[in-house]
């Protein structure tokens, strides 16, 4: 039998204040106990406590809601992305109150795979950008590639579609980087691919190439050092890599487009949602936007222009 750890009697003294023909007050006198006490244990059935669970449970959210956060966790979204679900119709949720919601359901954690745990990048100041570029399916038979850049520090982001990838393709998005992002860029890393580098290139007689490359001959003259990754090892660039993959399955991966216009479109509207919207646990909880505007605040030094410019590539922001 459980008994309360303030509990001032033991099972047996309870049954025999069940049993006894004394008085209250008497047995109060003899077990030091109060005669409320003695009174409470004689009308008990049984000397086990009874259980302090309230009769009426009062559950911070309603049924449906209960409903529609299970609904979202059967989707496999972490807690973080839960909230960030429900916040327009459920702005008055709490974080701690979602958890208890799940873990009481028996989904307070998520089935984790088997799979090597995630390294941790080395922490730099902003002006360290991740580049790399990925197929899109083909429309109007066309093919087409998605250029991304993404800051180290702020996980601010850059995108745009060519029809080609090239030399002269390299260079432009990096120009473009150059006015998008509102700090100096000091450091870009790539892979070996033609368009950022020639380091795979061989001569007939076998030799590494020793001509220079438009994209490294842009980044050494304003400055940037630019690095590579080991050759058949994406994972050293995994942070932009993991940008293609969410990107491709929010979009690509997951809508048919009618043409090259609607999926141009639907891959900008999801970089300006992960800009403006999207909060990041490794940053914070903060848009990639406000992290940008908090550095801006601590360490104004590192801009070139004030960070309200980049509200020109959120439309709808930029009217508010």
């Amino acid at each position: 039998m459980r008994i309360h750890s303030n509990a001032t009697t033991c099972p047996r003294q309870r049954d025999l204040f069940r049993s006894s023909d004394q008085s209250c007050r008497e047995l109060a006198e003899i077990y030091s106990v109060s005669p409320t006490t003695i009174c409470k244990w004689k009308g008990r059935p049984s000397p086990e406590d009874r259980s302090a669970r309230p009769k009426t449970i009062r559950y911070t959210f309603s049924i449906e809601e209960q409903q529609f956060l299970l609904a979202l966790r059967a989707k496999e979204l972490s807690l973080d992305d839960i909230m960030d679900a429900i916040e327009p119709v459920m702005p008055a949720a709490r974080r701690a109150s979602v958890h208890r919601l799940l873990a009481r359901k028996g989904v307070g954690r998520l089935q984790s795979k088997a799979k090597e745990p995630p390294g941790k990048f080395k922490e730099y100041e902003p002006g360290f950008l991740h580049i790399d570029c990925f197929y899109l399916p083909k429309l109007d038979n066309v093919k087409r590639y998605c250029f991304v850049a993404i800051d180290r520090a702020t996980r601010l982001v850059f995108l745009r579609v060519y029809d080609r990838r090239t030399q002269e393709v390299g260079v432009d998005f990096l120009g473009r980087c150059l006015s998008f992002y509102p700090f100096k860029i000091n450091k870009v890393l790539t892979d070996n691919g033609g368009e950022f580098t020639n380091a795979r290139y061989r001569n007939r007689r076998g030799g590494c190439a020793k001509r220079s490359h438009p994209f490294g001959e842009l980044c050494a003259a304003v400055g940037i050092d630019h690095r590579r990754t080991r050759i058949y090892t994406p994972k050293t660039n995994g942070l932009v890599e993991r940008f293609n993959g969410l990107i491709q399955d929010e979009t690509t991966k997951k809508h048919a487009y009618r043409d090259a216009c609607e999926m141009i479109a639907a891959l900008e509207s999801w970089s300006v949602y992960y800009n403006f919207s999207r909060r990041h646990r490794m940053i914070g909880r903060r848009t990639p936007y406000e992290k940008v505007c908090d550095y801006y605040q601590l360490k104004p030094y590192l801009f070139i222009k004030e960070p309200a410019h980049l509200l020109d590539y959120c439309p709808q922001r930029g009217e508010t």
